[in-house]
């Protein structure tokens, strides 16, 4: 189903929020392409292209795989030689002595736009209560920077705590938080997103519902929790994301597209609701205005 398109709005580009590329000779410890056959091959923005452009998608953020400064430093390099991603999420260790500085380092990259972190991946419970990975929030918050956050949907509410204690922090949260949809997952999940989105000003990403959706997802499955976060945050808080290629492992990349639009369809939200989905959130959040060009 296409996007329409108020008349008069000239640029029909869109942004996909959230892709990861990565070639496995570079040897980036990327736990999940090696744990998950289908996922055991490069992924490069040329195997891309073909899937999301022909959808009017002519931009993406590239986002960390690896706990790896390396990768974060070959992932800018990938953005300096390809003009399909327009912004670069990386990775820093938050509890290291030399956050500041290593973030400068960073900032001063073409592209790069901010760090992922990712509770979701750490044996460590209550880790992101640390005072040293609040002195590195501080940091990043200080630098301008923003923060992906991947947690649990168990974790939400500590992710909260931490936005509550750095207000100042620019936030996101990574794959809708997680809602284990197979299960029919609704509390905490539900009320904490709420919260999330009442005391903070941090947005959200659509993505990583039909991961969690099992082999089996279909639309009627998604509407209840994509309707509850558009409730909770509006379209100018949410923003598009494929979560490619992880999404491979239940779908395609036109499959989820095509999903969400009839989901977003059946709630009957405007044109320029749905820019802002496709296109406005990404662009405000990342501070993509000199990287993307309609």
């Amino acid at each position: 189903m296409p996007i329409h398109v108020t008349e008069g709005v000239e640029d029909t580009m869109f942004i996909d929020s959230h892709v990861h590329f990565w070639r496995l000779d570079r040897n980036h410890p990327i736990a999940i392409s090696r744990a998950i056959g289908g996922l055991t091959r490069d992924f490069l923005p040329d195997d891309l292209r073909p899937l999301c452009q022909p959808l009017g998608v002519s931009r993406v953020v590239l986002v960390q795989a690896a706990p790896s400064l390396d990768e974060t430093r070959y992932l800018l390099d990938l953005a300096r030689q390809d003009d399909l991603i327009a912004g670069v999420v990386g990775w820093v260790d938050l509890e290291a002595d030399d956050v500041p500085a290593v973030l400068d380092s960073l900032r001063g990259q073409p592209r790069f736009v901010g760090i992922r972190a990712l509770p979701a991946e750490i044996p460590a419970p209550h880790w992101l209560a640390r005072p040293s990975v609040r002195r590195g929030l501080r940091a990043l918050a200080e630098a301008g920077l923003s923060l992906d956050l991947l947690v649990r949907s168990d974790q939400l509410a500590e992710g909260l705590e931490v936005l509550d204690a750095i207000p100042d922090l620019r936030a996101d949260i990574n794959h809708c938080g997680r809602p284990v949809i197979v299960c029919r997952e609704w509390e905490p999940w539900a009320s904490t997103m709420r919260e999330i989105a009442q005391r903070t000003p941090t947005v959200c990403k659509l993505s990583g519902l039909i991961e969690r959706g099992g082999f089996t997802w279909s639309v009627e499955d998604l509407k209840p929790y994509v309707g509850h976060l558009l409730s909770c945050f509006g379209a100018e808080r949410l923003m598009f994301a494929s979560n490619w290629p992880v999404l491979n492992l239940t779908g395609t990349y036109r499959r989820w597209w095509d999903g969400l639009q009839a989901v977003l369809e059946g709630f009957g939200i405007s044109d320029a609701d749905r820019l802002a989905i496709f296109r406005g959130t990404a662009t405000r959040f990342y501070r993509l205005a000199r990287t993307v060009r309609g």
